[in-house]
């Protein structure tokens, strides 16, 4: 038996958000059950376990209650010494959630206003970043819970001096609703360290920063975003080159930040529209068609012809740019180089001592400040093309903004992704609020990140989950931690296939809840023990038929040649010395690879792989990627150069065939001949690689029409969604909408969404959701 006890909490704070959240996890850390529940001036709380479980927990309450909730009483309104088992609650839970979820305002860029005051002399904020006013700003990174009011802000560690608190007493409008008002008596500071962590004394780091870049210094700065990032100037090569040793990123294309408009214009092609969302208080980078004549260094962006350009966002960016304080300081830079700090599409490490020994081999120099942060918010990237607007990821600027779906959801549910692009998603009546990506897993260790983000969303949005939901395949690290979160409190689970959910994601922006689905994705398991990645599908609610796919080959994830070779392999065809030689392999290394295959190796049908196998036949690249996504991106280079209205010989775009057989209902796209074909050209010269490229493009379309097609016979359904990291190319996306249209096709596509692994979590929820009983 257990004992119970029924506590009622009292205090001026104790109804702010995150209050029945925080002792929902309280609740969990002690092992107890219960519930929690409003009171007329309070809280109440029944906790039900072991009278050991039950002191601990009261015990810890003076100790543990965040002072913003300015507790005050304690009050013990019944105990009992013994339940029956079968009257003992199962969990600890919510008895009466609100019934309107808080918003909270995403990051915005700096407004005109605030960047004036900033760099005003005559100003007592002049040179300080570490303010904003009401419209614009940090919101998201900086909030703890809601509603956002300063004491439940990362500021609440610095209270505001009494020229604050007047200006937000009696100050001008735009000063006088802010939350985050301070100024360099009362508010965070900068601080700069050398590359060993040794504070370096100096009146104003920034200055110093901006000299330290000036001479060819690499910089780590704190972002007011959580995490650092890494800043070099960008019109020297030789600093650019020593980046890209350090971090280990031989090619793999950097983001740059340009001082205003004007620079941007002059080195990239920028429309109107592309203009108007640089500009815009969401702040993403773009990708921008470099110009004929653009004088960068080409190694910022070696395989691609665009750049990816953001203007600077945040005062701290904006006066590392412009900041022209001391006499003798460099002139404002045009153009920063920038990257993040964490390991490439690896997960955001959140121990700044790991972070700092780690940085501490790329950087010169740390510019630091005090200001506590919440998980790294990174700048969103977005790309448009042919008058629609492509995330390729959906971050600062847009989190933790809701995906709003027309039928409400029937439970509270929280989901956590797959371990690609690993995110979190919080289901909540009609609102789907999904996280910022935060990289992909490698390591059990890299998952606490999961559970603290979702922890985090339940205090912003003062709600908890009823129901979990985490990947089918339960031996990822994202399903593992999402087991792991359920059991600590109590939860139910239930499972979704990542093909599926990407499906649903697009499918929870559009309301559909029956449609054929187009996923095209870089690879992850599925029920069948082998690795989906090309797939068609008919997705509902409560389940999935998978239609069509491309033909699963054992192929590696190593050398585009080897890939290629597996084809011919497969297809019981012998290179010649001649292809093997094109191709950077011997015949020695051929043999080794045909009578000892990769035994970890098991059935795939990405068409990641695909492509890389492609980029080895045409003569793009043989050798390892340097990156997972590199083919794609070196073919999308190549398809991007193709003028409109060219001819395209018949004799490039009959090398690209594929064949189609069809057994038990299912339809299965084999690209043999095209490896056949491709092993059988000669080199292929630059200008016709744009055309090889274009074909390629032009047939990978058609292959996913007549696996649509297919699936229509065999269902009658003609709305279909495209989703997957494939459909990232807008170029591959374009092909496919219009094909698929011109056969009556209801096309949909991600528009609030990346259409990558990020996007899984909120497919996760909404087929959790809608199908989970009362």
């Amino acid at each position: 038996m257990k004992s119970s006890v029924t506590l009622e909490l009292k205090g001026p704070g104790i109804h702010v958000g995150g209050v029945r959240a925080f002792f929902w996890k309280l609740a969990s850390v002690f092992h107890l059950a219960g519930w929690a529940a409003n009171s007329s001036d309070g809280i109440l709380l029944r906790l039900e376990g072991n009278d050991e479980q039950l002191s601990s927990f009261i015990r810890s309450i003076p100790a543990s209650v965040p002072a913003a909730f300015q507790l005050r009483h304690v009050c013990v309104l019944q105990r009992e010494p013994a339940v029956p088992d079968e009257k003992c609650l199962p969990n600890f839970s919510i008895l009466d959630p609100p019934e309107n979820t808080p918003e909270v305002r995403p990051d915005l860029r700096a407004c005109d206003d605030c960047v004036k005051e900033a760099l005003d002399p005559a100003s007592r904020r002049f040179c300080y970043p570490f303010f904003s006013c009401a419209g614009c700003g940090p919101g998201y990174s900086l909030s703890v819970r809601s509603p956002f009011t300063r004491r439940n802000t990362s500021l609440t560690a610095f209270p505001m001096c009494q020229d604050c608190q007047a200006e937000k007493d009696h100050g001008e409008p735009r000063h006088r609703k802010s939350e985050l008002l301070a100024c360099p008596l009362c508010g965070p500071q900068f601080f700069l360290l050398d590359m060993y962590g040794e504070l370096i004394t100096d009146s104003n780091p920034l200055c110093q920063a901006r000299e330290a870049l000036s001479h060819g210094e690499i910089l780590a700065i704190q972002s007011l975003y959580g995490g650092f990032q890494l800043f070099a100037d960008a019109l020297n090569p030789d600093t650019i080159q020593r980046l890209r040793r350090k971090r280990k990123l031989p090619t793999r294309p950097l983001c740059v930040i340009m001082r205003n408009l004007e620079t941007v214009r002059k080195f990239c092609v920028c429309s109107e529209e592309e203009a108007r969302l640089l500009s815009s208080p969401e702040a993403p980078f773009l990708l921008l068609q470099k110009k004929p004549d653009c004088s960068l260094p080409e190694l910022i962006s070696p395989d691609t012809d665009t750049l990816a350009v953001g203007l600077p966002s945040s005062l701290q960016e904006k006066l590392l740019f412009e900041h022209q304080g001391d006499p003798g300081l460099p002139p404002p830079f045009e153009v920063l180089v920038t990257c993040g700090d964490n390991r490439p599409g690896k997960a955001e490490c959140q121990d700044i001592d790991e972070v700092f020994n780690r940085l501490m081999a790329y950087t010169d120099k740390f510019l630091c400040h005090d200001l506590k942060t919440g998980h790294t918010c990174q700048s969103s990237i977005c790309e448009i093309y042919q008058g629609r607007t492509f995330f390729h990821r959906r971050a600062r600027g847009y989190v933790p903004k809701s995906i709003v779906i027309k039928e409400a959801l029937t439970r509270i549910v929280g989901a956590f992704g797959c371990d690609l692009r690993a995110a979190v998603a919080l289901g909540v009546r009609d609102r789907i609020i999904p996280s910022q990506a935060f990289g992909s897993l490698d390591g059990g260790n890299e998952t606490a990140v999961l559970a603290d983000m979702l922890e985090r969303f339940t205090w912003l949005f003062d709600q908890v989950p009823e129901l979990m939901v985490c990947d089918m395949d339960r031996d990822s690290f994202s399903a593992r931690a999402c087991t792991d979160f359920a059991d600590q409190h109590g939860l139910p689970l239930i499972t979704v296939q990542t093909h599926h959910a990407h499906a649903l994601a697009c499918m929870a922006e559009h309301s559909l809840k029956h449609a054929l689905a187009l996923v095209m994705n870089g690879g992850s398991p599925g029920p069948d023990g082998s690795i989906w990645g090309s797939e068609c599908l008919e997705a509902r609610m409560d389940g999935f038929s998978r239609l069509a796919s491309f033909r699963p080959l054992p192929l590696t994830r190593g050398r585009p040649a080897r890939l290629f070779l597996a084809y011919l392999i497969a297809a019981h065809a012998d290179p010649t010395d001649e292809l093997l030689s094109r191709l950077g392999a011997d015949r020695a290394e051929y043999e080794l690879w045909r009578n000892q295959p990769d035994l970890r190796t098991m059935p795939n049908c990405s068409p990641f792989l695909l492509a890389n196998a492609v980029c080895a036949g045409l003569g793009i690249i043989s050798d390892f990627c340097t990156y997972p996504e590199r083919a794609l991106v070196l073919l999308r280079k190549y398809a991007g150069r193709f003028t409109a209205g060219t001819r395209i010989p018949d004799n490039i775009s009959v090398e690209f065939q594929f064949k189609y057989s069809e057994e038990n209902g299912f339809r299965q796209i084999d690209w043999t001949d095209t490896m056949l074909n491709l092993s059988r050209i000669r080199t292929v010269s630059e200008s016709d690689k744009v055309l090889f490229a274009e074909a390629f493009y032009n047939a990978l379309a058609e292959s996913m029409l007549a696996m649509s097609l297919f699936a229509e016979s065999r269902t009658g359904l003609r709305d279909i969604v495209l989703s997957g990291s494939m459909f990232l190319d807008p170029i591959l996306c374009a092909k496919t909408r219009a094909r698929l249209e011109s056969r009556s096709f209801k096309v949909f596509t991600h528009v609030d969404l990346a259409g990558d692994e990020s996007c899984v979590p909120v497919g996760q929820v909404y087929a959790a959701g809608e199908t989970a009983e009362n």
